[in-house]
């Protein structure tokens, strides 16, 4: 958006982000190019086992 002209203050309620987060993506981006846009958070393993978690989904589908 930065690129097509958009100023912060445009581009903060759009995204629903601060001022210093889009100044953070603008450097990652310019510094990295797009790798550097990219997700470094892969998340946390789950807390269930995959049979558990079908157990979950089978009984929340007896919900509906």
């Amino acid at each position: 958006m930065l690129l097509c002209g958009y100023k912060h203050e445009e581009i903060m309620p759009i995204l629903g982000v601060s001022s210093g987060l889009i100044g953070k993506w603008k450097k990652a981006f310019f510094q990295r190019k797009v790798e550097g846009l990219k997700l470094a958070d892969k998340g946390s393993c789950g807390l269930l086992s995959q049979e558990q978690r079908s157990s979950l989904i089978e009984w929340l589908l007896t919900l509906i």
